[in-house]
């Protein structure tokens, strides 16, 4: 009798020994410019840094939708020229198939005459 719950005890702490699939979770994201004041027109290029859960797609916004050229679908990095002066805000969204996350840098670019 002993020796079944022997057994059992030591059945049941190997399955406490077994590892459990990771939690699936939307990636994060964080990025940085090379420069952020300067001049109209002022070329910037964005660097994605720290983005954790393998991402799937990256959506740079950069401007105002009204901008003819105001967003990028670019992986990893991007090159924006800012044309005209005013501050900017930046936003990177990574996505995967667990969701996506908004990482936004309020007036993080400004453009002067």
């Amino acid at each position: 009798m002993k020796s079944k719950i022997l057994l059992v005890l030591l059945f049941l702490l190997s399955l406490l020994a077994i590892p459990l699939p990771a939690m699936a979770q939307a990636p994060t994201a964080d990025f940085y410019a090379d420069t952020t004041y300067g001049t109209a027109p002022l070329t910037v290029h964005f660097y994605s840094t720290g983005v954790t859960g393998s991402p799937t797609s990256y959506f740079w916004k950069f401007e105002h939708e009204t901008s003819s050229d105001w967003n990028s679908h670019h992986f990893g990095s991007a090159v924006h020229t800012f044309r005209y002066p005013g501050v900017y805000d930046v936003s990177l969204t990574v996505t995967n198939a667990d969701g996506s996350t908004t990482n936004t840098k309020q007036s993080y670019i400004t453009v002067k005459e």
